[in-house]
């Protein structure tokens, strides 16, 4: 991918020769001077007020003042480029440098990333998936085979996934017969069929005018997501589940990564840590706390199911896991000893 050029030029032999110039080698060892600016796109599918997109506008401004305005960001919100399933497409096409990837809405391509969508799993929090991510990734060469085609920037993931409904409250395994839910990925698809529902795929911002139109009867979602489209209007009962997390990534372009010289490199790789993304998980996890309030004040009403009522759901989730690591096995992959692995590593952060 050939890097944007930011000074526009007359004269198509000048501008053939500055990019030819400008171009990086393999391994970040391009000539540029000391001087030289270098301007990357960037697209994710929140609104810029939301918790990522105020903190990925923070982000993107502290790298260019540690970079002396040398590596310049320009962030394209609320999926003005590309929505959240064409973020990958987005980033290996070299339509933006950088994308916030939705793994999961990718079956298949990163299925042990995708291990945190696996149902009823424990996680609590965003900065706990964001600490059990880090730790796969650090721990087994084959998440980092996975994802060996980007420059990975961040790692965490939504919030942790309850139900909404505007009509028809959901209090037990019954109330799900029946009921058309939003979802995102093909897991979280499954488990409202194996308990009775219909999933209905879309995108964050269509989610709203189904709510509206009757598309929908509900939706799979995390509180964060649930306030910042403003679904709090709509949406009179929530079920608190805690189904489970998508897993998020920054991702960059390697055409981008080995554009850059070392030394903005260098300074891309200092803001690109476990630290990092445990900072916008934790601005993230804010943001649920206080949309799942703001959903009570909005006259929402908040359920929390008995023992044996959610026992109930926990009966189709355990094949689901079964069956995630019989497929996983298949090529000699220790699927078992993977998922007995990500349960330790949940337990270790349990209180991050």
């Amino acid at each position: 991918m050939k890097r944007k050029a930011f000074v526009l030029l007359s004269g198509s032999l000048i501008c053939s020769l500055l990019l030819c110039a400008c171009s990086g080698s393999s391994g970040g060892s391009g000539q540029g001077g000391s001087d030289q600016t270098y301007q990357l796109t960037m697209t994710h599918h929140d609104p810029p007020t939301s918790a990522s997109g105020s903190y990925f506008a923070e982000w993107a401004e502290n790298i260019r003042n540690a970079s002396n305005g040398r590596l310049d960001i320009t962030i394209h919100p609320s999926g003005t480029i590309v929505n959240v399933t064409g973020a990958l497409d987005a980033v290996k096409s070299g339509a933006a440098d950088i994308a916030w990837v939705t793994t999961s809405v990718h079956e298949g391509q990163f299925p042990l990333v995708d291990v945190l969508t696996l149902p009823l799993f424990g996680i609590k929090t965003i900065p706990h998936a964001a600490n059990v991510l880090w730790s796969l990734y650090e721990e087994f060469e084959a998440v980092r085979d996975e994802l060996s085609d980007f420059k990975i920037l961040m790692m965490y993931s939504t919030g942790v996934y309850d139900f909404g409904t505007r009509d028809k409250p959901i209090r037990s395994l019954a109330d799900m017969n029946g009921m058309q839910m939003r979802v995102t990925n093909g897991t979280t698809g499954g488990l409202v069929t194996g308990w009775g529902g219909t999933p209905i795929y879309m995108p964050p911002s269509d989610v709203y005018e189904g709510m509206q139109k009757g598309v929908i009867d509900g939706y799979v979602w995390e509180f964060s997501g649930i306030d910042s489209f403003k679904l709090t209007e709509l949406s009179n009962y929530y079920t608190i589940m805690r189904i489970n997390v998508a897993p998020f990534i920054l991702m960059m372009s390697l055409d981008a990564w080995n554009n850059l010289p070392q030394d903005l490199q260098a300074t891309l790789d200092s803001f690109a840590t476990r630290e990092i993304s445990v900072e916008i998980a934790t601005r993230m996890q804010a943001f649920c706390v206080a949309g799942e309030e703001n959903a009570a004040k909005a006259g929402g009403e908040i359920i929390t199911l008995s023992d044996k009522d959610f026992e109930e759901f926990l009966v189709f989730p355990r094949q689901i896991v079964d069956e995630w690591v019989a497929t996983r096995s298949a090529g000699g992959f220790d699927a078992r000893a993977y998922l007995d692995r990500t349960l330790e590593l949940i337990e270790q952060f349990s209180g991050t």
